[in-house]
């Protein structure tokens, strides 16, 4: 990876569903997305936020850091990502737009 760059990754919801669900891509089983942070954490990765991020970018740095970001304010949030990534030091970023 080249080190001018920050990987962000764009969650949705973290739960199971049907084969038949229309918008099925929004979705990340629980499994898979404990599979990802540990892979995550196993590469070096270190979560961030996303003013860390570009922060990290203006001024250089080497650190493998990745931010998580999860949005549209789906309540299965509250418990399973920040769970999960606390206990691989991967810190979420969760914003939800009103409406």
């Amino acid at each position: 990876m080249e080190r001018n760059k920050v990987p962000i990754l764009m969650y949705h919801s973290i739960q199971n569903v049907s084969k038949t669900e229309p918008m099925r891509s929004l979705h990340v089983s629980p499994a898979a997305f404990k599979k990802q942070l540990q892979i995550l954490k196993i590469l070096g990765f270190r979560g961030c936020t996303v003013s860390e991020a570009v922060n990290a970018l203006r001024e250089g740095s080497k650190e493998k850091i990745v931010a998580l970001t999860f949005d549209d304010g789906y309540q299965n949030f509250l418990s399973m990502p920040s769970r999960r990534s606390r206990n691989l030091d991967l810190r979420p970023l969760f914003t939800s737009y009103p409406g």
